[in-house]
């Protein structure tokens, strides 16, 4: 039967989707692919899957369970620099232990941790990839609301509309973390920053506009079984 059931275990499911999305996009952010002649990150394509999982979580199990998916995601990134950073001082520690204070070379071993994490060794992408991961993941969930919240008070029934909800909440994440990311990494090169945003913004419309299906496949429900979804 089509359309995702609200079991804990379909959620279990949607959230290692999520999850790994998310890594990949983390493990393929240093290679290039080639798109109609533009050469972007691999993340590109892995990215706006996270998206419509998440807009699959907002339409079933609501703001709650979305939001609690996004902090796990960023806890999950400063806990894994945590833990790969304390395996790094135990390498660093003999290298460095004679001749240097200990709090450097933990920051050493942070550095590196990080690096092995968001690939990007200047500070500049660190923060780009963490600051628009955030206001990309948190502004999916918060436009996708807004727009289902708007249908409901204007229909009275949260029944239709839900390729707006979609659309709205996953181009403006992938926007978000577009203009954010590309702002904060290529900010003194404005023309490189535009001509980015302008292939990202395509790239990523196009592969959002592909998952239109899917989300809707996920999340098809019978009226007369589940009045309360649309």
């Amino acid at each position: 039967m089509l359309g995702v059931k609200k079991t804990d275990g379909n959620l279990m499911f949607l959230y290692a989707v999520y999850l790994s999305s998310l890594f990949l996009s983390n493990m393929t952010n240093g290679q290039q692919v080639y798109f109609f002649g533009m050469m972007l990150p691999a993340a590109s394509m892995t990215y706006p899957v996270s998206l419509l999982t998440l807009c699959v979580i907002c339409e079933l199990w609501r703001r709650e369970e979305a939001y609690k998916l996004v902090f796990l995601a960023l806890s999950i990134k400063f806990m894994g620099i945590v833990m790969l950073g304390t395996s790094q001082l135990f390498i660093n520690l003999p290298r460095y232990g004679i001749r240097n204070e200990l709090w450097w070379i933990l920051g050493v071993s942070l550095w590196r941790a990080s690096d092995m994490m968001i690939l990007g060794r200047d500070l500049r992408f660190w923060t780009a990839a963490l600051v628009s991961f955030t206001f990309a993941q948190a502004g999916c969930v918060r436009v996708f609301h807004v727009i289902y919240d708007r249908h409901v008070r204007k229909t009275g029934s949260p029944w239709g509309r839900r390729w707006a909800r979609y659309l709205g909440a996953a181009m403006a994440g992938e926007m978000a973390e577009t203009l954010i990311f590309l702002g904060l990494t290529f900010a003194p090169e404005w023309e490189r920053f535009w001509e980015g945003v302008k292939w990202h913004a395509c790239v990523r419309g196009i592969l959002t506009l592909a998952g239109l299906p899917v989300f809707y496949l996920a999340t098809w429900r019978r009226r007369k079984r589940d009045e309360h979804i649309a």
